[in-house]
């Protein structure tokens, strides 16, 4: 059992007068394009040349997101966007698209319709060869073995969105992704999930490299699976296996019914029958999670306080803790700046059945 802490990579501020702005803007380059996006974010505050080159890549990099076929010969990319880091805003003109060089993509998406050869994916993903992640959405229920071969090949595999539930073939050759420990991203639509994916999730989730699970509803479609029940329970039986990983449900269209399952499944932990009762965080439990398992790189437009459920005695004792978007639909078009959960965030638990994004920070 090993329920030590390692701390996350402490904020710093380099003097201007310090040897470190003396070196070479590659050095910095490189160093900025291995942070992730809150990184980028935190480093561009910075003053000298670390700032200098933090705030031009987080102002000019791009997430290139496309859709195409892997099992056809023509290359065809569909309803694809540039979408500026820093500010939120897609380009999808061929004109734009000309206007930013490849290395300032700094991570892709592809949504593949099929996934077979792997050969265009190959090829896409030589285009983009600087991006820092490559990640995958999945639309077929079926995965070839040289598909399969050229995802575990990757070196920079980011997150896998499975749309579809895997046939028999393709969840043996998905397996096999997931135990060469490389996804630090597991996402899955409801209708995706199944006992066979409970079984694959319960196996990512014991993985160090980890970041989290994500269960959405990008579909049309009522949520009717009980994924994150299943999920929860599993945690209260291995939460020493769970600790710093996180559970996000994400809605395009509703996941009302994954946020119902969470507060059903706390208000059955309450001594007192059907009544839910969670707790704010106080400042130190904030500075802790923050210093332990990198809260504060959640972001939110309009974020909610951190809540906080406890449970289990003595070396048993066991947390959640949960923020959620609080903003409207037109609060999230508006484009305003983000922020973490915190102690002056929104305290209204109703907020939480419409919330579009919830984070749970298994603890």
């Amino acid at each position: 059992m090993n329920s030590r802490h390692y701390p996350c990579p402490p904020p710093f501020v380099v003097p201007r007068n310090s040897k470190m702005n003396e070196l070479p803007f590659a050095f910095y380059e490189y160093v900025c394009c291995r942070l992730s996006d809150e990184g980028l974010s935190e480093a561009e505050k910075l003053p000298g040349r670390f700032g200098e080159v933090a705030r031009l890549t987080y102002r000019s990099n791009y997430s290139f997101v496309g859709e195409t076929e892997d099992g056809t010969e023509e290359l065809r990319i569909d309803n694809a966007y540039l979408r500026q880091i820093c500010s939120g805003e897609r380009l999808t003109t061929e004109e734009e698209f000309r206007a930013v060089p490849t290395n300032a993509v700094r991570d892709v998406t592809f949504c593949l319709l099929h996934a077979e050869g792997g050969i265009l994916s190959r090829i896409l993903v030589q285009h983009f060869s600087t991006a820092k992640f490559y990640n995958f959405g999945l639309r077929a229920q079926s995965i070839t073995e040289a598909w399969m071969d050229f995802a575990c090949s990757l070196k920079r595999l980011g997150f896998i969105l499975l749309l579809n539930k895997l046939k028999d073939n393709a969840l043996r050759l998905f397996k096999r992704l997931v135990d060469g420990r490389k996804l630090t991203e597991l996402q899955i639509c409801d209708g995706a999930y199944d006992d066979d994916m409970l079984d694959i999730m319960k196996s990512i989730l014991c993985q160090d490299q980890l970041k989290q699970v994500k269960i959405a509803n990008y579909i049309n479609e009522t949520w009717e699976s009980s994924a994150v029940q299943d999920i929860l329970q599993f945690w209260s039986d291995n939460s020493d296996k769970l600790r710093g990983k996180k559970m996000v449900l994400d809605k395009e269209v509703n996941c009302q019914n994954g946020a119902s399952q969470l507060l059903q499944f706390l208000a059955s932990r309450n001594p007192e029958p059907h009544q839910l009762r969670l707790d704010r965080c106080s400042k130190e439990e904030l500075d802790f999670i923050d210093k332990y398992y990198c809260h504060h790189h959640t972001l939110f437009v309009k974020p909610s306080c951190v809540y906080k459920h406890e449970e289990g005695e003595g070396d048993n004792r066991r947390k959640l803790y949960i923020s959620f978007e609080c903003a409207t639909d037109e609060e999230l078009q508006a484009r305003r700046p983000e922020r973490p959960a915190s102690l002056s965030g929104h305290d209204d638990l109703d907020l939480l059945q419409a919330a579009i994004s919830i984070h749970i920070l298994f603890a």
